[in-house]
C-alpha cells in the first residue's frame, strides 16, 4: 500500500473541510440556520431531497434532525417525480443536496417544487448552478477537489455535504437548548440511554 496516497488523500478532505470555513460568516448560512430554527418553533417539516451517492447524507442528515427535534424525513428526486411530491405540503422546507446540481432529475424535481409554491433551498459545492432560478436560498460551499486521483468521484464533496448539514443541525440544536436529559427522554436504544441513565441516576 502507498501510505502516501493515503495521506495525501486524507489531507485534500481535510483541506476541502478547512477552505469552506468561510462559509460561516455568510448571511446566507446565517439566514439557513435562523429558518431551520424558526421552522422547528412551528414544527414544520424538512424535507432532505438527493440523488445518487448524496442519498446517504440525507438520509444521515434526516436522521441526525429526527433525533434532536428537528421533524425531517428525505426524498429521492427520481422518487418525487413519480408521484412522491405529494407528501411535501405548504409547511414544510425541501432541501437539496448535491455537488454540482445541474442533473436534469434535479433540475426537474426543483421545477416542480417551484410550480407547487413549496419553499425550498439548496446546498450545493458549485456557484455556477442553474437551481438558483427555482429555489428560494442558495448556499454554495467553497470547494476545491475530490479526493481520488483522478479528481472526480465524489469524496470530498459528499464529505463536506455532510459536515456543513451537521453544523447547520448541531447549530439548533444548541440554540434549542436540547440536553442531556432530553436525549435520555426520547432516545431509548439501549446503549445510549444506558449511558445517561447511568450519568443522571434515572
Amino acid at each position: 500500500m502507498d501510505k502516501n496516497l493515503a495521506k495525501q488523500i486524507y489531507e485534500i478532505e481535510v483541506e476541502n473541510l478547512i477552505n469552506a470555513k468561510s462559509v460561516f460568516e455568510t448571511e446566507t448560512f446565517n439566514k439557513f440556520v435562523s429558518t431551520v430554527f424558526q421552522t422547528n418553533k412551528n414544527w414544520w417539516r424538512i424535507i432532505m431531497s438527493w440523488v445518487w451517492k448524496n442519498s446517504f447524507i440525507a438520509a444521515k442528515t434526516a436522521a441526525t434532525m429526527s433525533s434532536i427535534w428537528i421533524p425531517s424525513f428525505y426524498l429521492d428526486t427520481n422518487d418525487a417525480l413519480h408521484w412522491d411530491l405529494w407528501m411535501i405540503t405548504n409547511k414544510d422546507f425541501v432541501i437539496h443536496l448535491s455537488r454540482s446540481w445541474n442533473t436534469d432529475e434535479m433540475l426537474h424535481t426543483a421545477f416542480h417544487i417551484k410550480k407547487l409554491w413549496f419553499k425550498q433551498w439548496a446546498l450545493t459545492c458549485r456557484e455556477d448552478c442553474k437551481v438558483k432560478e427555482f429555489v428560494d436560498l442558495f448556499l454554495p460551499i467553497p470547494f476545491i477537489k475530490e479526493a481520488d486521483v483522478n479528481w472526480l468521484a465524489p469524496s470530498s464533496s459528499s464529505t463536506l455535504l455532510l459536515a456543513v448539514c451537521d453544523v447547520i443541525w448541531l447549530t439548533v440544536s444548541a440554540m434549542k437548548w436540547f440536553t442531556r436529559e432530553d436525549f435520555f427522554a426520547f432516545h431509548p436504544g439501549w446503549a445510549l440511554w444506558q449511558m445517561l441513565k447511568n450519568e443522571l441516576n434515572k
